[in-house]
């Protein structure tokens, strides 16, 4: 009930009625203040940064300190301040304080400064950039859901529906990318058999130092490890964003990398797990053909480009290292020679 209470609510909110959302929004939240979904759609369908200023700072009454809710308040006194003086409209949260709302989430945080829908009344100090990274705002996801929806519904639709999260952001995506990479470098040592092989070595004369040192670079190299991942991920987008703008694509590198780490965080974890699995762990190979799957269709979603176009562009920079793998060969090929000539002659 309350799931297709929050559909209609966000169908009135897209079509411009935000004012006959807000009961269903109100209802949802008066039986489970917890529901993050019906929280953000709540803010999104306050018509004023007035409004949406007194039900953040009604929120906060109920639960002083929330770190999300004293920003979100922040950015919107700033927002106020520079803007002309208006009447502040009352709350309509106002009546119905004994729901005693729970912690406003990052979903409704971000939401605050999400436009409103097509078609509703835009105040003219309202931010008139829209909510995601995509012209059209749409429903929050949570990070299950998107690693869910992006790892196992590839296809344009799903991707588009991604970009239109209100909070859709590049940083969102390098977190995931380095609690990925921590959790991957962790399962990378428990198939490593790390304890087994220092507690070994530990009982070698001589080499207890040695062991010691050595587990803490193993430890150390996790954290590094997945800070490198994130780098990567930037370098890998900001390459795909380039190419595919000279192939016409018109997204841009927000888009490119945001879809990039909402796969590929989910992608490392699963390959890293399924390879310590004896037989299973044969499952790696067609999963790297999957893969390229996944970043074809991120193209084609994040730079607005058709199939044939993505394809070509997901194809080149692995095509550009072999061609350059081919060329130092080519050119290291008589030294190759002479070495080999050296160690057949030595081996006589």
């Amino acid at each position: 009930m309350a799931a297709d209470d929050l559909n209609q609510a966000i169908q009135l909110i897209q079509a411009g009625q935000p004012a006959q959302a807000q009961p269903l929004l109100e209802a949802i939240l008066q039986g489970n203040p917890k529901d993050l979904a019906a929280w953000s759609w709540y803010v999104k369908s306050c018509t004023s940064t007035e409004k949406r200023l007194e039900a953040l700072e009604v929120c906060l009454k109920f639960n002083p300190g929330n770190p999300e809710v004293s920003a979100a308040i922040q950015k919107l006194q700033a927002r106020l301040a520079t803007a002309q003086p208006a009447q502040a409209p009352v709350s309509a949260f106002h009546e119905t304080d004994s729901a005693t709302p729970s912690a406003l989430t990052p979903y409704a945080a971000a939401a605050v400064t999400a436009p409103l829908a097509a078609g509703a009344t835009r105040p003219a100090d309202e931010d008139t950039r829209q909510g995601g990274l995509d012209e059209n705002p749409g429903r929050p996801f949570i990070w299950y859901d998107v690693w869910f929806k992006a790892l196992t519904q590839a296809n344009v639709a799903t991707y588009d529906a991604l970009l239109r999260d209100p909070l859709a952001s590049p940083g969102r995506a390098y977190w995931w990318i380095f609690m990925g990479g921590l959790v991957t470098g962790l399962v990378s040592l428990v198939g490593l058999s790390m304890t087994g092989q220092l507690s070994q070595l530990s009982k070698v004369q001589g080499a207890g130092n040695f062991a010691t040192l050595f587990a803490v670079f193993m430890v150390v190299s996790v954290p590094l490890g997945a800070g490198l991942s994130v780098l990567g991920l930037m370098f890998s987008a900001a390459i795909y964003n380039l190419l595919a703008q000279m192939f016409g694509g018109t997204g841009n590198f927000s888009r490119t990398v945001y879809l990039m780490g909402a796969y590929t965080a989910p992608f490392s974890i699963t390959v890293g797990i399924i390879s310590l699995i004896p037989l299973v762990n044969c499952l790696t190979i067609p999963l790297s053909f999957y893969s390229f799957l996944l970043i074809v269709v991120t193209i084609q979603a994040s730079q607005r480009l058709n199939g044939g176009r993505a394809t070509i562009v997901a194809l080149l920079p692995s095509l550009l290292i072999l061609l350059l793998a081919c060329i130092g060969l080519v050119l290291a090929w008589p030294a190759i020679q002479a070495a080999l000539s050296s160690l057949s002659h030595y081996q006589r």
